[in-house]
């Protein structure tokens, strides 16, 4: 559907499959992630998998450094 609208400029194309197949990668990784978004929020989980509303600067230690002098 995307070429429909666009064929005349796409048809001056030197690779019209190269520019198909790259936008159908795109929508199908754009769907991917919006499903994957969509799963990991039924499920109550973060992208990167923790539960939501977990706080990531608690877990690893507010963000500080401690200093620890070796003797």
């Amino acid at each position: 559907m995307r070429a429909w609208p666009r064929w005349a400029e796409l048809r001056s194309y030197e690779n019209t499959e190269g520019w198909l197949y790259v936008v159908a990668h795109r929508v199908a990784v754009s769907r991917w992630r919006r499903t994957r978004r969509t799963v990991l929020g039924w499920l109550g989980r973060d992208d990167d998998g923790t539960h939501a509303g977990h706080d990531r600067n608690a877990a690893a230690g507010g963000g500080r450094l401690t200093v620890r002098s070796i003797s």
